[in-house]
């Protein structure tokens, strides 16, 4: 709760001004600014920017990579439980759980993946 003020009483009054962006880049503006401060920044800015972008670019091509030849691995793995069990475990219906679960998993992790890419 504020006190009234008297007559002739001044008052001060706070102003607070805020700048966000999205991304890498700052505004072409802010890269004026730090040019001024220091002339090869802008130039170090971008390079850095780039780099992480490379460098993303890496992982998700290294991890697409790994999930294209995990995903089959454990399918099989999966598939060659359920023959086990069908075999030594006299357990039919539990062998084709297992078996349809593995194929329907890895169908839809590719089908999954496959669609997030191109959204």
């Amino acid at each position: 709760m504020t006190r009234p003020r008297k007559p002739g009483e001044s008052q001060a009054i706070m102003v607070a001004e805020s700048h966000r962006f999205v991304g890498p880049i700052p505004p072409a503006d802010d890269l004026a600014k730090y040019q001024r401060i220091q002339q090869d920044l802008p130039e170090r800015i971008m390079r850095l920017a780039e780099e992480e972008q490379a460098f993303r670019h890496r992982y998700l091509s290294s991890l697409s990579m790994r999930a294209q030849l995990l995903v089959p691995l454990i399918a099989l793995a999966g598939i060659g439980a359920s023959v086990a069990i069908a075999i030594w475990g006299n357990a039919p219906g539990s062998a084709a759980f297992i078996a349809v679960g593995s194929i329907v998993g890895a169908v839809t992790t590719t089908v999954w993946g496959y669609t997030r890419k191109k959204a």
